[in-house]
Order: structure tokens, then sequence, then C-alpha cells
């Protein structure tokens, strides 16, 4: 696909046609940079796939290894994974142990990836450090700024297009900003642990959320087109809709492992 689109790209300097020389001009560029990213892409995706059969891994109650590797000498004990660090623009995670090395890499591409994670963070060492009774974390201040600057960008361009094109720039436009609009309003942004319940904010609805009233805590992946982008899932008791954090301002395991130590009772 990402070849595809480097050679459509590559060819529309070429494409027959009268043009402006400023047009002529911005096409070029535009052609060059769009072929360079393509072909980027195909490059890098083409690395994660031509890795995926030596990512295999295996686990068992003692720890994990890599599949194509003999399990005697390439297990490595659950009791030396002290961390995991997530990498969402090469779509891992590294297992690190006490030094900080890498010991262990887990592809998002793997078959069963989600069930895979979620015995590393049940039988990993990972709970080693206590969390504080109180703890805060949140969404950074430029996630507000660029949605409202892309909502502020989009219904520009709706007034713009609105004139010659109103059912684009006054219809389709004007849905845009309203769907951007509602997932923020239902998005939440503020989360503070304290010792007997979560609370949560967002910006239609503040809450509390007792920690009886949570039954698990997960890690659940959002795909996207070929890449998956994980965050903490609150599964409620009483049949209430689940609630997801996400990219408040901690790796989606961090926050994991915190709100499943307070969970515990953990002081």
């Amino acid at each position: 696909m990402f070849m595809a689109m480097a050679a459509a790209c590559g060819a529309l300097p070429f494409l027959p046609g009268t043009m402006k020389p400023v047009t002529q001009t911005f096409l070029l560029c535009f052609s060059i940079v769009a072929c360079l990213g393509s072909a980027f892409g195909a490059w890098y995706s083409w690395q994660i796939v031509r890795r995926l059969p030596d990512a295999d891994i295996s686990v068992d109650e003692q720890g994990l290894w890599p599949t194509i590797r003999n399990r005697h000498g390439a297990l490595i004990p659950w009791q030396s994974i002290v961390a995991l660090r997530e990498r969402e623009v090469l779509q891992r995670i590294d297992a690190l142990d006490a030094t900080g090395r890498t010991v262990a890499r887990l592809e998002y591409q793997l078959k069963n990836f989600e069930r895979l994670r979620a015995i590393v963070l049940q039988r990993a060492n990972l709970g080693g450090g206590a969390i504080p009774s109180t703890d805060t974390f949140q969404k950074p201040s430029r996630y507000h700024v660029f949605v409202f600057g892309g909502m502020l960008a989009f219904a520009l361009l709706g007034a713009y297009l609105g004139d010659t094109k109103p059912w684009l720039g006054y219809g389709m436009m004007s849905l845009l900003v309203a769907v951007i609009a509602w997932e923020y309003w239902a998005t939440p942004y503020h989360l503070r642990i304290t010792p007997k319940s979560l609370e949560i904010r967002s910006p239609g609805r503040q809450r509390r959320v007792a920690r009886e009233h949570i039954s698990a805590i997960e890690v659940h992946d959002e795909q996207i087109q070929y890449n998956k982008f994980p965050a903490v899932v609150l599964m409620l008791t009483g049949g209430e809709k689940p609630v997801k954090l996400k990219d408040l301002g901690v790796q989606s395991v961090e926050l994991h492992q915190a709100l499943q130590a307070w969970h515990r009772g953990k002081p």
C-alpha cells in the first residue's frame, strides 16, 4: 500500500494539464515530500513484518522466552522483569530488568497480544514500588489547546467554504466540529487517586468512583488503521459503562500498575 502511494505521489508532477508555475512548484514539492514519506512508511512496515517471525513469545509459570530459542537457556524469570516501557511509535512494549536493560520485546502485532500483555502485567514483578495514598494524573495543557485550535480551524474552514459549497462548509464542517466537541466533552482529562475512591473529571462531568464499585482494571487497545494505542479501562459493577483513561501524563502500563496497587489496598 505504501509503495503504491509513493508511486502515485511521484507521478503527480507528470500528469497532463496546464498549471501555473506556482502551482507546478507546489505540486512538485508536495510530491517529493509525500513520496519520501510513503517510501519511509513502506520501509518501516517491512522492518516490523520482517522481525515478527522472530518475535513470538512463549510463557509459563516461571517466566517468558523467545519461542525460537530453547527455553532452558533463554528463560526470563518473572521476578527479573521490574518495569515495562511502552513504545507506541515502534508499536511494542519493552520489558526491563532492575538495571533498566531491555530483556524482552512484546510486539503489538503478535497474535493474542492483549492476552500476552495481561499475563505479563499479572505475573511480572511490577509492584515493587508503593504508590502514594493520593496522586494526580492529567492530560497536558497542549491537549486542550490542540482540541480548541482544531475546532476553530474547521469552523473557519467551514465559513470559508460555505459561500461556494454550503453542504460542505456549513454541513460537513459543522458536523465535524460537533463530533470533536462531543468527544472532548466526554473524555476524562483529570484523575485523582484518594484512599477510598477515584476522582475523575471531564469537561462535562465530575464523578467519584468508589473502590468497591470497580470490578477490574484492564488495559485495552484502540485500533486505528494498523496501529494500536493502549488505554486503561475501569470495569464497573452494576452493568455501568466502563471508564476509559488515556494519555493522562503517564504510560498506560504505569497507570495500570498504580491503579492496581490502589485497588488491592496496597499502602
